[in-house]
């Protein structure tokens, strides 16, 4: 085959056995009800005085509350029972990480502090609202770190020292490093949290501990940012279902500007013909709002839904309900309550489908699907709409096989961006297809990506650097199995680098959706045909800004589980 641009990716290596949170782990302190040591080497604290409080997620009798007190016996945890960390054995490297939320503080109060014979390493708070890394030495000398931090507000800590040099960081970024050569001889008394016992009072901690780890080695910035990640998405702040008792299911996610939520879905059962369109708008809570159906006597099927500029919601999909054809492209436009504005239906006497819309910066619409009526059968299809709903123009590309658009967006410059696939062009039986179009639907280029297999994009978003990245599967690279696959390409188009994961050998993994986090790494959403994965077969993932997988979390039960959208919340959480 051959088309408008053959472009083999190169597989990257993406090695993830860097990220062991497991490995040189001395203590973790998760205060889920108590204050044992849950890394199985039996350092539990002691509490005396302080008491279990709600964690960052307002889950009960999972932090520990430290309040300021001139008796620093009566607000401390003393950890390791008195027999020492590390299994007696001296700490040459070191790594404390916890989370905590400082209240007004009278002292210099300390969060933690490791005791050594000859020295000691302790993480404190000050009056100044600064948080402090030190190290201290056996002639009474110190080197230390400090940064500014807000009060009130849970706050990620890690300190690390590989026995030369100390590093510190907060809330995942690197905020300062120190040189530092001694050892750390293993003590048994002076291990505690909330307060130092060694000094009558003086230096107690006024505020919130929790999810304490010890290590007996640096962690490199990668395991932080991964630890990072991973206890901040630790707990499901909600999880709301909503149906009835037939199959219903979620396609499209969006928060929405009062920090509540949009959701369309599939649903049979609340339906007047095969399925019906399901929007519902929640609370910020999680609560149903409202919640509205849409459909004619056969099958109708939403694919996005986005809040528009006015704060209403517009929606694509496709109906087999009304249209010319067999199946229509479908456009919805709704107001702020649920209330239907105007709907537009688009195609020709074969099938059309949408799946995806965003509103322009004119704030019309641009669409992106397939289309069996127009072009040589089976091309992409590009749409754009005024804000009223009216076309504007539509074009078809591809060539002789069957070609899909997935996802578009509108660009920076006001061009058009889609992903999707084709078995048109490329080098293999089907490529993943990113194509840029310029605001008059004409094309400027396009790219394919792939190997001698099936690759396909269903995702694209532009990055904070104005370049690209797409998600999807390939079975060109990686374990050949459907694999995750992750792009990144300039601009123009020109691939800058590739990313392959697979969680199991053998096995799919499907890629719905993509979202560059305020970090500047990548969520994805997702699901994979792996039995028992954690507690289901939905996921999320977490890659890095250069494509290095971080970690997955699965979502769900023993039933099968779908992830098809997800985005960043303004809480810095996901949907």
């Amino acid at each position: 085959r051959s088309g408008p641009s053959n472009e083999i990716c190169i597989e990257l290596s993406n090695d993830s056995d860097e990220i062991d949170l497991e490995n040189g782990l001395v203590a973790y302190y998760p205060f889920n009800g108590n204050a044992n040591d849950e890394s199985g080497n039996g350092n539990h604290g002691v509490v005396h005085g302080a008491s279990l409080t709600q964690d960052s997620f307002g889950n009960k009798d999972s932090a520990f509350l430290f309040e300021n007190t001139t008796d620093s016996s009566s607000n401390r945890i003393v950890l390791s029972d008195g027999k020492g960390f590390n299994k007696g054995n001296d700490f040459k490297k070191l790594t404390i990480s916890l989370w905590f939320q400082s209240f007004e503080q009278t002292d210099c109060s300390y969060i933690f502090r490791l005791q050594s014979t000859d020295g000691h390493a302790h993480l404190s708070y000050s009056v100044d609202d600064k948080v402090k890394f030190t190290l201290h030495f056996k002639d009474f000398t110190s080197k230390h770190i400090s940064y500014q931090t807000e009060s009130n507000k849970w706050i990620h800590a890690v300190s690390t020292w590989n026995g030369s040099v100390m590093k510190f960081y907060i809330n995942s970024e690197f905020v300062g490093e120190e040189e530092a050569i001694l050892t750390l001889h293993n003590s048994e008394y002076g291990n505690s949290i909330g307060a130092n016992p060694l000094q009558n009072g003086l230096c107690s901690f006024n505020g919130k501990i929790d999810n304490i780890r010890i290590y007996n080695r640096a962690l490199s910035e990668i395991e932080i940012k991964s630890l990072y990640q991973e206890e901040n998405l630790s707990q499901i702040t909600f999880l709301n279902t909503a149906g009835g008792d037939k199959n219903d299911y979620a396609l499209s996610v969006q928060q929405t500007t009062d920090q509540g939520y949009i959701v369309a879905a599939i649903t049979e059962s609340f339906n007047s013909g095969d399925s019906d369109i399901l929007v519902v708008k929640y609370s910020r809570q999680g609560n149903i709002e409202w919640a509205k159906t849409i459909g004619g006597k056969n099958r109708d099927i939403p694919r996005c839904i986005i809040q528009t500029k006015d704060e209403g919601y517009i929606l694509s999909g496709e109906t087999y309900s009304y249209g010319s054809g067999y199946s229509d492209v479908l456009i919805i436009k709704f107001d702020t309550l649920g209330g239907i504005e105007w709907t537009q239906t688009i195609g020709g006497s074969a099938d059309d489908s949408a799946f995806s819309i965003q509103q322009t910066i004119d704030e019309g619409y641009i669409i992106v699907g397939q289309t069996y009526s127009y072009g040589t059968g089976g091309d992409i299809i590009l749409i754009k709409c005024e804000q009223s709903g009216n076309l504007e123009w539509v074009r078809a590309f591809g060539g002789n096989n069957i070609d899909k658009g997935r996802s578009v967006l509108e660009n920076n410059n006001g061009d058009y961006l889609v992903a999707g696939y084709t078995n048109s062009f490329g080098a293999g039986e089907v490529d993943a297809y990113l194509i840029k179009y310029n605001k008059d639907g004409d094309l400027l280029w396009s790219k394919t990506f792939g190997g001698s297999e099936g690759d396909r994009f269903f995702s694209i978003q532009e990055t904070n650097e104005n370049e690209i990245v797409a998600c999807g599967r390939t079975s060109s690279f990686g374990t050949k199995s459907n694999d995750i696959f992750l792009v990144k390409s300039d601009s123009s188009g020109n691939i800058k680098w590739c990313s392959t994961a697979g969680l199991q050998s053998g096995y799919s993994h499907h890629l719905n959706e993509i979202f560059e986090t305020n970090t500047g790494d990548y969520i994805i959403s997702g699901y994979t045909d792996i039995e028992n994965i954690g507690n289901g077969n939905a996921y999320i993932l977490m890659f890095d800004s250069i494509g290095k997988f971080l970690w997955a979390k699965s979502i769900g039960k023993e039933n099968f589980d779908i992830a098809s959208s997800i985005q960043q919340t303004i809480d810095n959480g996901f949907i």
